[in-house]
């Protein structure tokens, strides 16, 4: 009986070891880690692009429409957070160099996915601004933006923004 338990014994952790060298086999070796938090390290172009999302959340409080205009390609198209969609000419229409009504646009929780010449943004905004009475107004909305490289640079093709409702489900 003992020699029964045995032998089990011994498949049980010839299985265990089985699955544990599988899944170290099939981790993807192109995703370097961090030694100190275990996070995916960011590639080259991520960088990049968080750059480049740096430099818009600037362009929004500073109302810096040159680099709006520098980094939307020809064809980018925007739909806010009420449906209303636009293309770039329309977007950019009556913005003035310097004025905005933004007083902060703080953004947390962006994840960069690029897949070839493509890259989905995706994160949480916290805006605050100043209706058209002054009166101060925030908000808190999910956004998706899509980054297409051209010529060898990157460009915003889409922006889609989401209203976070303050109910509670």
């Amino acid at each position: 009986m003992v020699q029964g338990k045995s032998r089990w014994f011994a498949i049980g952790i010839s299985v265990a070891i089985g699955f544990w060298s599988a899944t170290w086999a099939f981790e993807p070796l192109t995703v370097a880690r961090s030694e100190v938090t275990g996070a995916p390290s960011k590639s080259a172009e991520e960088k990049v692009l968080d750059e480049l999302e740096n430099r818009l959340n600037k362009a929004v409080v500073q109302g810096d429409v040159a680099t709006f205009d520098q980094l939307f390609a020809a064809d980018f198209t925007h739909t806010s957070q009420n449906g209303r969609f636009r293309t770039k000419p329309e977007w950019m229409k009556g913005r003035v160099q310097g004025k905005t009504n933004y007083v902060s646009f703080d953004v947390e929780g962006v994840q960069i996915r690029i897949c070839g010449e493509t890259a989905v943004v995706t994160g949480l905004s916290k805006p605050s601004w100043r209706e058209d009475d002054g009166n101060l107004a925030n908000g808190r909305f999910r956004f998706l933006r899509i980054w297409a490289k051209r010529g060898g640079r990157w460009q915003v093709v889409a922006f889609q923004g989401t209203r976070i409702s303050e109910e509670k489900e």
